[in-house]
């Protein structure tokens, strides 16, 4: 029987100035023929797949796509072709529109029925044959807004504000908790980060599936019976230090429950393989990241874990696609991920996006609640992600790189560090606190004062001197303020100089 894959439903965005990758499946020996607005191409089933590519259009709507192998059709309507991102990650991507705290507003503006999403369903295991669930594209629009990752919905909003005359699709595929392993294919782990899959395959051997399966279906009944009405409430609420901690260490163990059963969603390759490989080939036109937090017990492999992801993705999608990655945001180091801060994930975060080609970190240091890790101010996140998408996908000349220090000297009681990314001036909005450190000879000093001039910022203290070791750290705290931004009001990134 002809079938195509999931994700092609009425209401579909199709990505403008590429060709359009098609796939399903049929009886073998037949023919399809995909037909889009004037554009057609076919394809023979063989092993009961086909696929095929429909050559690049520019961006247009209310198309009529059909399908046929001359005995079935397919005809999907109200077909959009525009700019297609897959946002990913856990819980701050997954976070929903009705959780912000800017939701009203957007509620109550008009439809946009050219900003499209759609959820890939969050099933973390399939028996050989089985499909995930059927799910729909959605128009943005009061009633389907509630169901939109904040995130993803601000930097689409922004690009349509942008470009109005160019259709956004969202893919959303994530989920709450999950590690960046849990997205790789199973061949990138080699190396150093063999060891993610080594561990699982030694204890997955031990166990029966079934035996596995009863116990995380009872894991998930446990955890829905905690989601009473007052619960969900809060979910739209800051979070405040008590609220924080009622969240025990008992239950936090229970949430964290090793990955490495055979039908854990969280298992190395586990969401790959029974969601994201459901949108793959769709063709897109980049990756919004946001994750990190569920891999703070081994922070020095996140680096080329998240590096080995983006290569496993880029080539499941046979191209080089631009990567946006979101770096972590303040909050309290006592409860973050279970005791442990995001400091060196951040730093590896950074890492990345200076070493891996066509990948780019959007700072939002500014963008946290102090014991919440879930921030229900999701606004600046999403358009941050859209003003790098805009200058490094769309050209525009604009700031959209947050400040970074170029180059460091030291004189006798001052100490001056230049900045890259800094539009027409860097900024001090507010006092500069604790959030600066400064350390002189392996001993914390203070420092009288700190201004700004153009692209360079000077810490003036009479402990400095020209023979000084000197260490000066910039947001190496768990929660901390942000002080220093560029004209464009993109906050400096964390760093620490050491000269």
């Amino acid at each position: 029987m002809l079938k195509a894959a999931a994700i092609f439903q009425s209401g579909a965005v199709l990505q403008r100035r590429k060709p359009i990758r098609v796939w399903g499946e049929g009886d073998n020996g037949k023919t399809v023929t995909v037909s889009l607005g004037n554009a057609s191409a076919d394809a023979l089933v063989t092993e009961n797949k086909w696929s095929l590519a429909l050559p690049a259009q520019e961006a247009c709507e209310s198309l009529t796509m059909t399908i046929t192998d001359g005995a079935d059709t397919i005809t999907l309507t109200d077909m959009a072709i525009g700019d297609v991102y897959l946002a990913g990650g856990q819980s701050n991507m997954e976070l929903k529109l009705y959780c912000d705290a800017e939701r009203e507003t957007e509620y109550a503006k008009a439809p946009d029925p050219l900003l499209r999403h759609y959820v890939v369903p969050k099933v973390g295991y399939l028996d050989p044959g089985e499909a995930l669930p059927p799910t729909l594209w959605e128009g943005a629009c009061a009633d389907t807004l509630p169901n939109f990752s904040a995130v993803a919905y601000y930097f689409a909003e922004k690009l349509r504000r942008e470009m109005p005359e160019v259709p956004i699709g969202i893919l959303e595929c994530y989920w709450g908790g999950s590690s960046a392993c849990a997205w790789t294919e199973g061949s990138y782990f080699t190396g150093d980060i063999a060891i993610y899959m080594d561990e699982y395959k030694e204890l997955a051997s031990q166990m029966d599936v079934e035996e596995a399966k009863k116990e995380w279906n009872d894991f998930q009944k446990r955890m829905e019976s905690m989601i009473t009405p007052e619960l969900k409430e809060r979910e739209t609420q800051p979070i405040t230090k008590l609220q924080a901690f009622e969240v025990t260490s008992e239950r936090l163990l229970e949430m964290r429950r090793s990955h490495c059963t055979p039908v854990n969603p969280f298992r190395p390759a586990g969401l790959y393989h029974t969601m994201l490989s459901s949108l793959i080939p769709y063709t897109i036109t980049g990756f919004l990241w946001y994750q990190g937090e569920d891999d703070v017990d081994r922070p020095q492999l996140y680096d080329t874990l998240l590096s080995r992801m983006i290569r496993c993705w880029r080539d499941a999608w046979m191209e080089e696609l631009p990567f946006f990655i979101v770096q972590l945001p303040s909050l309290y180091a006592n409860f973050a991920s279970w005791g442990k801060d995001f400091v060196p994930i951040r730093a590896q975060q950074d890492k990345v996006s200076r070493r891996v080609p066509g990948c780019y970190l959007v700072c939002t240091m500014d963008a946290g609640a102090e014991f919440d890790v879930h921030p229900k101010w999701k606004r600046k996140v999403g358009e941050r992600l859209a003003l790098q998408a805009l200058r490094h996908v769309y050209g525009k000349d604009i700031e959209s790189e947050s400040p970074e220090v170029k180059s460091a000297a030291k004189e006798n009681g001052r100490l001056t560090l230049t900045f890259l990314h800094c539009g027409s001036g860097l900024l001090i909005p507010q006092p500069v606190g604790s959030e600066l450190e400064l350390i002189v000879n392996d001993e914390t000093c203070a420092f009288e004062q700190v201004t700004s001039s153009g692209s360079t910022l000077t810490i003036h203290s009479s402990a400095l001197r020209e023979d000084s070791l000197v260490t000066v750290r910039y947001q190496q705290q768990g929660f901390c303020a942000s002080s220093l931004y560029s004209s464009a009001m993109l906050p400096v990134r964390p760093f620490t100089v050491t000269l």
